[in-house]
């Protein structure tokens, strides 16, 4: 038909309220039942839901500027410019893909389709796709997807798909993909459903999660730990920037937050077991809990914490206190018998699940 059936002709999409088929115009996809309509807005079919979406490191005219240059010189050009003052090390991050490395503990052949919700800049999805036959990468910051679709182009990787759109809103049909990777995703949502309690939109998300994934398939999360070591010693919480605030009560962390920062705390991020329950009442099987070390952003190990003898293993044999902090836990944790609770009190969690 047109040039907006043609980009999408290789996805199989839905509406994302009412998951019914949809109609292709010149300039937008229809609901055939609901008759909500998904413009296509700069060249990217918006298929987000809720009025304020942007959730950028930047401004969004900044953001803007930043996809003009990646048309005109090429993007590691622009990034290399805009990060240069800014922010050195986040170009390494965008591109660092050894951040996939969690891959092998999940069971899958190469010829699967796997989405990367929440993905960012990408770069999940481009590490992915050299692994996989297809990957779909979804977020809700359209000038990121601008960025993965550039990028794409410029690198020939033909089997990424960037849609614009909400993790808890997918324009997916059920049973779609063999796996769904949520990493560092699941906390910032309720940000974003500011109407909702954070615990309802993160659940929404699960369930979305659950019914767009295959019968066997997996779920890879991957996020902070409430419990985290690093929370109980005063570090600041990456998300909020507050002290403490993770291992209040909820209630008592919205009001520590309306003080230091004039909005409630939404920023949920759970504990080992409240994990577990999530994952299940959302009715995921089979949970299997990891912890990248030193964390899920950017690790080197990643130990089953269910394994108190591979963690005592691991502090015995293959950890180098670099300083007397680090010397402290190890020696700590083998005085204590800590290990057997390492599950309680690693920073981040990486988690597989299935459906």
């Amino acid at each position: 038909m047109n040039d907006l059936k043609r980009d999408y002709q290789d996805l199989n999409l839905v509406c994302p309220l009412c998951k019914s088929r949809l109609s292709a115009g010149e300039c937008s996809f229809t609901c055939t039942a609901c008759g909500r309509e998904w413009p296509l807005q700069q060249g990217i079919v918006n298929f987000t839901v809720s009025a304020d979406t942007y959730w950028g490191e930047y401004p969004e005219d900044v953001m803007d500027g930043l996809i003009l240059r990646c048309r005109e010189a090429g993007w590691k050009t622009a990034l290399k410019e805009f990060f240069a003052e800014k922010d050195p090390p986040y170009y390494d991050y965008i591109v660092k893909e050894d951040r996939a490395g969690w891959h092998f503990i999940i069971p899958l052949h190469r010829d699967v389709r796997v989405l990367d919700a929440g993905c960012g800049w990408g770069t999940l999805s481009f590490a992915l796709s050299k692994i996989y036959r297809e990957i779909v990468a979804l977020d809700t910051v359209r000038q990121r997807v601008q960025f993965i679709d550039i990028r794409r182009n410029s690198d020939n990787a033909g089997n990424i798909f960037p849609v614009h759109g909400q993790v808890n809103y997918m324009p997916f049909p059920d049973e779609y993909f063999d796996l769904v990777v949520f990493n560092g995703v699941l906390e910032w949502i309720p940000c974003i459903e500011k109407e909702k309690e954070p615990c309802v939109s993160q659940m929404e998300a699960l369930d979305e999660a659950r019914r767009v994934l295959k019968k066997g398939g997996h779920l890879y999360l991957a996020m902070e730990n409430r419990w985290s070591a690093m929370n109980f010693l005063g570090f600041r919480d990456p998300h909020s920037g507050l002290r403490f605030a993770p291992l209040l009560p909820r209630s008592l962390a919205d009001i520590y937050s309306r003080r230091a920062r004039g909005r409630d705390f939404r920023e949920y991020t759970y504990t080992y077991r409240e994990h577990r329950r999530m994952l299940r009442d959302a009715g995921f099987t089979g949970m299997k809990f990891y912890a990248p070390l030193p964390s899920y952003r950017n690790f080197y190990y990643i130990l089953p914490v269910d394994s108190p003898s591979v963690i005592r293993f691991f502090l015995d044999h293959l950890v180098s206190p670099r300083n007397n902090l680090q010397s402290f836990f190890v020696h700590a944790a083998n005085l204590f018998f800590l290990y057997r609770y390492a599950r309680y009190f690693v920073p981040d969690f990486s988690i597989v699940a299935r459906k």
